[in-house]
This record gives C-alpha cells, structure tokens and sequence, in this order.
C-alpha cells in the first residue's frame, strides 16, 4: 500500500448564509424524546434530507443531504450538502444558525471532525477508472486539502469514525472481488498521517467509538457456526483493551447504523422492524445496563416497490451530540 501527500487550494468558492430550521409536520411521524441532540437521515419527504431531534422537535436542517456529524463540543454539525454538483461540504453552527458551504476536490464522501485543530476528515475519489479511493484533511479556514492515505484499487472505504482525541481511527473497506479482505481496519492519526493501519474485525461495518475511546460498536452478520439461526446485521461492541467482543442486539430483525450516547451508556441504532416492508428503518435505543430497547423515531408508509414489497420512511446515519 502506497501512501504520499499532496496539498492543493479549494476551487470555487464558499457560501455563508443562514437558515431557517422548520419543524417538521406532525404528519410525518412521531419522535421519543431524547437527552442533547441527535441528527440524522431520512426519507420523510422523499428526497433525502437531514434533520435534527432535540426536545422532542424534529427540525429539518438540509434537503437533498446526508451523513450528518457533530463536532466533538457539539456546536457545529457537519454533513454533505448533495442538492449541489459536486456534493459540498457543510458546516451549521447550531448557535447562530450561519451555514457555510465549502467545494473541495475530490468530492466529499464520508466524513468526522479532527478534534485536536478542528479540520475535517473525508473519504474522496482518488482515480474513478482504477477505482482507488483515499482520505483526505480539509482545512475550512486555510481552503487547503491534503491527502492523508490512498488505499489500495479496488478497496472502498465505506463508513469511518475518529476517536474524541483525534489519535484512533476505524474504517469500513470493502474488499475488490476474489479478496476476503472486507471489514474494519484499526490504525493510528498522527499528523497527516495513518500508522499501523490493521484488518481488524472481518466482514465488520459501520464502526462507531465510545465517547472515551474504548470501544467501538459496529454491526456484522453473526458467525453462524456460533449462531446458525440468523442471517441478519446484528449490532455488537467490542472492547479495544481486553479485544472482548459481545454481541448486543439478537433478534429477528435487521440492526445496523450504531452510534453511542454522549454518557456511553446508550447506543442508538437503525431497525426495520415492519412487515411487509423491506424497505425502510427507524431509530431505536438500546440501554446498556439491562440491553433494553425502546423505539424513538415512528414513521409512515410512503410507496412500494414493484414486486419487492412496501417502502417505509427510511431514518439513518445517525449521530448524538449532549
């Protein structure tokens, strides 16, 4: 694996402004109230925007956007902003409500703050017809951008997530065709630079740190030498000091999408749990303490796929801020 860097300034421009964040109608389902602010996907207008939860209120923030993430203080909230070509950067200061937009190249994918000098992390397209993807540092007040790492062809990095530090990093890569290799990757940031990259949990996704960085969540379909009566994502954890893993959610149902409370004492997660569709999710809570589970976001029937069976409003990417 080949890893180098270069820098180049933003082209185009930025777009600052201020938005006005409505509530969602009460036709479009109900929400559990929960502690801070959560922000996620969804479907519920059929375009594909994100939304924040908070109070019990679920407050659009964006149409045609996706994979919403807070900064680690909780202040700002950083997603992709698709209803431009190329996707944009977006970054909310959901104290003033001012909302900028940054053009970087490539195009932004998935994304996490650097806590330690608040610059942005983001999986980029490195060579679309070698099919080489890579990360890259945006720098929002320099415009700089500097690619960090560049994986091998054929590896697509699917989901990430950084330790509160900055210093800990997880991705999901999935594998070329023939390799076996798909799953979640540990390694260490330091700098501009990943270290000690490792394949660390097979077939594992969606990885997610503990506020302190001690474990990580992420879903996977269960062994089924160890439990040969599913076929499904579960959600499970495992703990990065003693490599203990334990599966927590079991049942008959789809589970995938975890992410931690800021207390870590809860995960919320994304279920479809509706018969007749499958197509669809909503957010649950799991408590740690007696593995509990509690539904939070409640949706609708909205279409159907021909042959495939129903379309259910679709909540997702998730993430919790105090």
């Amino acid at each position: 694996m080949k890893t180098f860097l270069y820098g180049f300034l933003i082209f185009g421009f930025i777009i600052f402004g201020t938005i006005e964040m409505g509530l969602i109608s009460a036709d479009e389902g109900k929400f559990a109230n929960l502690e801070g602010k959560v922000a996620f996907g969804t479907i519920r207008s059929r375009t594909g925007d994100v939304v924040l939860l908070q109070d019990g209120d679920i407050q659009l923030v964006d149409k045609i956007a996706d994979s919403p993430r807070f900064s680690p203080d909780g202040t700002k909230l950083l997603y992709v902003a698709m209803k431009y070509r190329p996707g944009k950067i977006a970054v909310l200061n959901l104290h003033n409500k001012e909302q900028k937009f940054y053009e970087v190249k490539p195009e932004p994918g998935a994304m996490a703050w650097l806590v330690s000098d608040n610059k942005i992390l983001y999986e980029g397209i490195v060579d679309f017809k070698r099919e080489i993807n890579g990360l890259f540092i945006f720098d929002p007040v320099s415009g700089n951008v500097i690619k960090i790492h560049e994986f091998d062809p054929g590896f697509d990095v699917s989901a990430f997530d950084v330790t509160k530090e900055g210093n800990k990093i997880a991705i999901e890569l999935g594998a070329p065709k023939g390799s076996d290799r798909s799953g979640i990757y540990l390694g260490t940031l330091s700098g501009d630079k990943i270290k000690d990259l490792q394949y660390f949990i097979s077939k594992g996704e969606k990885p997610r740190f503990s506020p302190e960085g001690r474990m990580l969540a992420f879903v996977k379909i269960p062994d089924p030498k160890v439990h040969p009566s599913t076929h499904l994502r579960e959600i499970f954890v495992l703990d990065l000091e003693t490599k203990e893993e334990s599966r927590l959610t079991n049942n008959e149902w789809e589970d995938r999408e975890p992410c931690w409370s800021p207390d870590g004492k809860k995960i919320l997660f994304v279920s479809n749990r509706r018969k007749g569709y499958p197509w669809g999710g909503e957010l649950f809570l799991l408590n740690l303490d007696d593995r509990s589970e509690t539904q939070v976001s409640f949706g609708k029937p909205i279409g159907e796929v021909i042959g495939s069976g129903g379309i259910w409003t679709t909540d997702d990417q998730p993430d919790w801020a105090p």
